[in-house]
């Protein structure tokens, strides 16, 4: 069952940003003009961000904004509101506090951001730093209902991403509880099995009889698992296919896994410690 099957499905962390989440199982369609946005698409876009109020807090683009839908680039309220666009079409996504940027609370302890600033949040070069401080951060737009005016101006189709652009998205073997899903630094407890595609195991938690534990989406682990075991819930087995770029690179981790070598594994999700 897809996790985008309506705006009231996705989950959201206290901070600005998360990902959202996807079912295995899915298909890729070729993109074209008639083709809508599918998870884990690239897509390009002008946007114009309004309040309730008619007030402007991000003012329209002049250059598109580049991302991968569910690499949790964005708020998942945006990414949300682009599946089913189609190239060339403009429309208005209303997004609820709990798909933006979380309810208004007590401030006393945070820093604020001011409105002028928010623009940096969709700057792609600084998007890991600013997916950790979001976490301390509270924003002006904390408890705003956001009024997005959104123009699809590129779109290029997962297939047809360069494998290092490709989102590496879990293959369910058994589901989980489809509910508790991870967030960037919660820490996991997995069991895993890794295969070189030749069939070769190389690794296995298993044979060690004891679950392997991480923090996920800070870069502790290939940028394959940080992205795959996102889109996992609680409890799920699943495979992830993850090609060299996103593996071991051109390095390759001697004397098990040669260079440029793309990676099979069989992961379980089996227990997730929040942080914050």
């Amino acid at each position: 069952m897809s996790r985008f099957h309506g705006v009231a499905a996705a989950r959201s962390a206290p901070c600005g940003f998360m990902q959202t989440r996807a079912s295995a199982g899915l298909r890729f369609m070729s993109s074209n003009a008639t083709r809508p946005v599918k998870f884990g698409d690239q897509v390009s876009i002008l946007i114009e961000g309004r309040l309730s109020s008619g007030e402007i807090f991000d003012e329209k683009d002049t250059e598109p904004q580049k991302f991968i839908v569910g690499d949790a680039d964005v708020i998942p309220g945006l990414e949300e509101g682009l599946l089913g666009m189609i190239k060339g079409q403009t429309k208005v996504i209303v997004i609820p506090p709990e798909l933006a940027f979380g309810p208004a609370g007590d401030e006393s302890d945070h820093v604020r951001i001011s409105k002028a600033d928010l623009n940096l949040l969709y700057d792609r070069s600084i998007i890991s730093l600013i997916m950790t401080l979001m976490c301390l951060l509270s924003t002006t737009l904390a408890g705003e209902t956001l009024h997005l005016s959104v123009e699809l101006v590129g779109h290029v189709s997962l297939e047809d991403l360069d494998p290092s652009e490709r989102l590496v998205v879990p293959h369910e073997i058994s589901p989980g509880d489809e509910e508790t899903y991870p967030e960037p630094g919660d820490t996991l407890a997995v069991h895993y099995e890794g295969w070189l595609t030749d069939g070769t195991l190389f690794d296995s938690s298993r044979k060690r009889g004891k679950p392997f534990e991480f923090i996920v989406g800070n870069g502790l682990v290939i940028k394959g698992w940080d992205e795959g075991m996102l889109n996992m819930s609680k409890g799920e087995k699943a495979r992830l296919y993850i090609p060299a770029a996103k593996g071991y690179g051109a390095h390759g981790a001697p004397p098990t896994i040669p260079p440029n070598s793309d990676l099979i594994f069989e992961v379980e999700l089996i227990q997730i410690k929040k942080n914050r």
